[in-house]
Order: C-alpha cells, then sequence, then structure tokens
C-alpha cells in the first residue's frame, strides 16, 4: 500500500492566505461603510420629504426630487455601468430621470 502524504503549507503560502483574508476584510469593511452612507442619504431625503409634504410644500418637495433625480441617481447609475453590466445602470438611471421629469412638472405647473 502506498501512503499518500499531504504536502506541508510554506510559511510563504500562509503570508498569502493572511493577505487575501486581510484585503477580504478590508474590501467588507469598505463595502459596509458605503452601505450605510447610502442608507443615511436615503433615510435623510426620505425625512426631508416627509416633512415637506407634511407641511403640504409640495413645490418644494418637487424641487429636492428634480435635482436629486438627475444628480443622484444618474451619478449611481453611471458607477453602476462601470462596475459590471451597463443593464443595472441603466435600470437605476432611467427611473431617476422619470421621477425627475415628473417633479420638474410640478414645479413647471405650479409656477
Amino acid at each position: 500500500m502506498e501512503s499518500t502524504k499531504l504536502d506541508p503549507i510554506s510559511p510563504q503560502d500562509n503570508d498569502d492566505s493572511l493577505k487575501d483574508a486581510a484585503t477580504l476584510k478590508h474590501q467588507r469593511d469598505l463595502t459596509m461603510s458605503y452601505i450605510s452612507l447610502m442608507s443615511v442619504r436615503q433615510l435623510g431625503t426620505g425625512i426631508i420629504l416627509l416633512i415637506f409634504a407634511y407641511q403640504c410644500k409640495w413645490t418644494e418637495a418637487a424641487t429636492i426630487l428634480a435635482v436629486i433625480g438627475i444628480i443622484v441617481a444618474g451619478t449611481d447609475g453611471i458607477y453602476l455601468a462601470r462596475a459590471g453590466p451597463r443593464g443595472p445602470g441603466i435600470f437605476h438611471a432611467i427611473p431617476g430621470a422619470l421621477i425627475s421629469a415628473l417633479a420638474a412638472g410640478v414645479i413647471y405647473l405650479d409656477s
């Protein structure tokens, strides 16, 4: 019978594993920070819109939506398109542009 002996792990392999683990942890931490940042942005915007709706300030709410629809959704769409397939970027940017156009219509009709 032949016995199979496992190759010992060299110190270099162990260093590579530690570097990979550290890189993954760093990427996870960056991702969690990004998600938190986006969540706070969305929460802040939603609270402002709710306050304006409560105060019946529809033109002000429409102004915020007109700006956010183009700048925020457009920028997010660009970054999503750069990160991989363009489909998710377009899917994100088009509704933002439609929201912006609808909000601009409300502003136009109110003035």
